[in-house]
């Protein structure tokens, strides 16, 4: 299987070892990644190789910067038509529901929370640095503390919608309020 925003093997452990592969743009997703996770999560969904998943990112600054701004994710002229851009990157969403771990290394903003939130167990490296950059630019961050609340108390992912880029949340503070493990 190959793709064209993303890597994927199998070991021969039974886990699939997927990387976002887009480190020229800090791994941010656009319209082919959405197509590419859709059909992968659906590929992992049958292979009967697969048990659990790591899911992580290429080297570089990022693990993922959210939705790519310069090739932003295209929707329809008519906006009763629109979608959520990111509802395809996650296993959930696409009713893949084998184990996911999630590697973060480096800023994960905005729309990387598509696949921390739907993650099973994430764990980060020390340099990881979470934030959700909404706010920032007028928009309403919706899904993203969504899918925080469940994971955090709702007063965290609430400071994290909010605070948009003015404050990032270290590995060490997503370890005390239970982001990461």
């Amino acid at each position: 299987m190959s793709y064209e925003t993303l890597l994927f093997e199998v070991g021969s452990d039974h886990v699939a070892t997927v990387t976002i592969n887009r480190p020229d743009r800090m791994n941010a997703w656009n319209n082919q990644m959405c197509a590419d996770f859709a059909r992968l999560w659906g590929e992992i969904r049958l292979d009967e190789r697969v048990h659990a998943v790591l899911l992580r990112a290429a080297d570089g600054r990022a693990f993922s910067t959210g939705v790519d701004v310069k090739d932003a994710f295209v929707q329809p002229d008519n906006i009763w038509n629109h979608t959520d851009g990111g509802e395809d990157l996650g296993p959930k969403q696409n009713k893949c529901w084998k184990p996911v771990v999630c590697a973060v290394h480096g800023l994960a903003a905005g729309g990387a929370f598509y696949w921390i939130n739907e993650s099973d167990i994430v764990i980060c490296s020390e340099d990881a640095e979470f934030f959700d950059p909404h706010t920032t630019f007028g928009l309403v961050p919706s899904n993203e503390p969504i899918g925080l609340a469940r994971m955090v108390h709702p007063r965290e992912a609430l400071r994290i919608a909010l605070m948009g880029n003015d404050e990032r949340v270290s590995a060490q503070t997503a370890l005390r309020i239970g982001l990461v493990s």
